[in-house]
């Protein structure tokens, strides 16, 4: 009760921040930038909501928030803010990703961004393709419907991101209620995708999701040279960029990255690029979550939330 008189009283504190103009003031006070947008899936609206359900954005909340996209910035490919974070004219930039490559975010994601025309990087971590689940969506607490929170620090921390260690995770997965638009896509749904969408790239995401600051420097080193070789195998749309798995990075790893030959490494958070940023492997995204409202959509991604 009191969680849904809250989220009542935001949504209408919301609609009358966007009626008063302050998205608009927003995107004209950006109007140079440019912010990296990072999603993570797209189901059908019917689903039954499952796994963490903060990931997982039905495709009728998707559409919507391509259309204001469309309708309010420019919307770029990633690479032409590689090395032009920031521009002299025209509107607002953003640019397009996901994490993870879902089964729903190749599919169903990629169809809308064909049918809009708008150009995306998915952030690939190989090795996961064509397995059962992701950790994240089976552990989570059906009641929280996210990973609770003390769980999720110890697996980032103890674990080095590896969730599937977790005692019982095995099982679990058993008895997970995930569609197939919740599980991880296949090599044949990445090669797929490319094909329907002309726009689409891909990027790296690390090679089996590890926590990339808590791992070996042998574990480093497989773990960015790895999807590089895959990428190169896979299409000639490429780039030599990473997500870093659960936003998380350090010095160390973004100099293992440098030497490697990637141009930039993106976290999950922070917000619009900074402009003339000094370091490109410490670049900022805006992540949008399932449940966010249009208005709040339209005020995060003019940076005012």
């Amino acid at each position: 009760m009191r969680r849904t008189a809250r989220q009542s009283a935001k949504r209408i504190v919301e609609r009358a921040l966007v009626a008063g103009g302050v998205a608009y003031v927003g995107r004209a006070v950006r109007r140079h930038g440019a912010a990296v947008l990072a999603y993570h899936n797209v189901v059908p609206d019917d689903v039954i909501p499952a796994g963490d359900r903060s990931l997982h954005l039905t495709r009728s909340d998707f559409v919507r928030q391509l259309q204001h996209l469309r309708a309010s910035f420019d919307v770029v490919p990633l690479g032409d803010l590689l090395h032009e974070p920031t521009h002299p004219f025209g509107r607002p930039r953003v640019a397009i990703t996901f994490d993870d490559a879902y089964h729903g975010a190749l599919t169903l994601g990629v169809d809308e961004l064909r049918r809009l025309g708008l150009p995306a990087t998915v952030f690939v971590a190989p090795a996961l393709l064509g397995e059962r689940a992701f950790w994240w969506d089976v552990v989570a607490d059906p009641a929280l419907g996210e990973v609770e929170p003390s769980l999720r620090e110890r697996v980032l921390t103890e674990l080095g991101g590896r969730g599937m260690d977790v005692p019982g995770a095995t099982a679990d997965l058993d008895n997970a209620t995930l569609t197939p638009w919740h599980r991880p896509g296949t090599v044949s749904d990445v090669v797929e995708a490319l094909q329907r969408h002309p726009e689409l790239t891909l990027g790296a995401h690390s090679w089996s999701h590890p926590n990339l600051a808590a791992v070996t420097d042998a574990e480093l080193a497989k773990e960015l040279d790895l999807p590089l070789e895959w990428l190169a195998r896979t299409t000639d749309r490429w780039l030599p960029i990473i997500a870093y798995p659960y936003g998380l990075t350090s010095a160390r790893v973004a100099k293992a990255a440098t030497d490697r030959g990637y141009l930039a490494g993106w976290r999950a958070a922070g917000g619009w690029m900074r402009p003339a940023s000094r370091d490109m492997l410490e670049c900022p995204r805006v992540t949008i979550p399932a449940g966010v409202s249009n208005d709040g959509f339209a005020l995060l991604v003019a940076g005012l939330r």
